[in-house]
C-alpha cells in the first residue's frame, strides 16, 4: 500500500498515550479527571477566539467541537451541554 503519512509507535499504556496526544475520554475534559467543571471552563475561556479566528494554541482544538478551526459560542453551547460540575 502507498500509505506513508502515518506514523506509529509502541505504547505500553494506551490511556496515557491517548492523553499525551490530546484524546480525551470525556469531551471538553481538559484535565481528564472524568468531569467537565470550572477548571475545564478556565482552559476553554483562555482559548476562545470567536467566529472565524483561528485557534490561538495547538491544544485549543480540544474545545473546537464543530471542527471549524475556531473556538466560539457554538463550541461554548456544546461545552455547556457537557458541563457536569465537580
Amino acid at each position: 500500500d502507498n500509505v506513508t503519512a502515518l506514523d506509529y509507535f509502541f505504547c505500553p499504556n494506551t490511556f496515557d498515550c491517548a492523553l499525551a496526544h490530546g484524546i480525551r475520554a470525556v469531551p471538553f475534559d481538559w484535565d481528564d479527571d472524568g468531569n467537565v467543571d470550572m477548571i475545564d471552563f478556565e482552559a476553554f475561556a483562555a482559548v476562545m477566539t470567536g467566529p472565524g479566528n483561528c485557534c490561538p494554541t495547538t491544544n485549543s482544538w480540544i474545545f473546537d467541537n464543530d471542527s471549524d478551526q475556531d473556538v466560539d459560542l457554538g463550541d461554548f453551547a456544546a461545552f455547556q451541554r457537557g458541563f457536569t460540575g465537580p
